[in-house]
């Protein structure tokens, strides 16, 4: 599965799920695992949860942010690794609070005993229709193509010596390619920092029915809006 793909079935699958599994260190150095409900929209870069002040989750990720998260699915299973902070700006704890809390946080969004953590993903490990994907931030977030693709992982790079979407100006090994070369004269950096886009040309190569379409449709759109945040 190409890593676009991957990416939009992770995407899918953590927006899909309200709960995941929480990962922390605990006093005497041994990991403890907790469920918490998920605050969408989630992304793969960032995840948002809550906790009780004061209580054993509140105090270890204080103690230490490195957290781990685990998005359970059918077959699949998705783990991020990364960094907890716990979330004080009122504007943020307003925006990400959710009618049911209440029942849990009597005093509101802005009540002492609600503690709202963002969690930053730097690692991820996958497991998809049993092929396994072991990723670090930058291999995610950097920007690899004009269109989406993450050119650095194409398997026919190295065989006929394609020196690469951006580095070609949007003529790879097998041709110029359309959506390439008109991000290549239009000078943007990727086509989700096009104003006009999504053009026809790129929609169709990634929510179309061709032999090299994305599956699930739209994942190179999702790349894009990646690299663009």
């Amino acid at each position: 599965m190409e890593l676009h793909n991957a990416l939009k079935r992770v995407g899918d699958i953590i927006n899909k799920t309200s709960e995941a599994a929480v990962a922390v260190l605990d006093e005497e150095g041994y990991p403890h695992v907790s469920q918490r409900s998920l605050i969408h929209p989630t992304t793969i870069g960032e995840v948002y949860f809550s906790s009780d002040r004061g209580g054993n989750l509140h105090r270890r990720i204080a103690a230490n942010g490195r957290t781990g998260l685990t998005f359970p699915h059918d077959r699949h299973n998705v783990t991020f690794s990364g960094i907890t902070e716990e979330i004080t700006d009122k504007v943020i704890k307003r925006a990400r609070w959710l009618d049911w809390f209440e029942r849990h946080f009597p005093g509101g969004p802005e009540g002492e005993e609600f503690t709202l953590f963002r969690f930053t993903t730097e690692r991820i490990s996958l497991w998809l229709e049993g092929e396994p994907f072991h990723l670090n931030r930058e291999d995610i977030f950097t920007v690899d193509s004009f269109c989406g693709l993450y050119c650095s992982r194409c398997s026919f790079r190295e065989k006929f010596n394609c020196p690469g979407c951006l580095n070609s100006g949007g003529n790879p090994f097998w041709g110029s390619c359309p959506v390439g070369t008109c991000a290549g004269k239009r000078g943007i950096a990727h086509c989700g920092c096009c104003p006009d886009g999504p053009c026809g040309k790129l929609t169709e190569y990634s929510c179309g029915e061709g032999e090299h379409s994305d599956n699930p449709k739209g994942a190179r759109l999702e790349v894009l809006n990646l690299w663009k945040g």
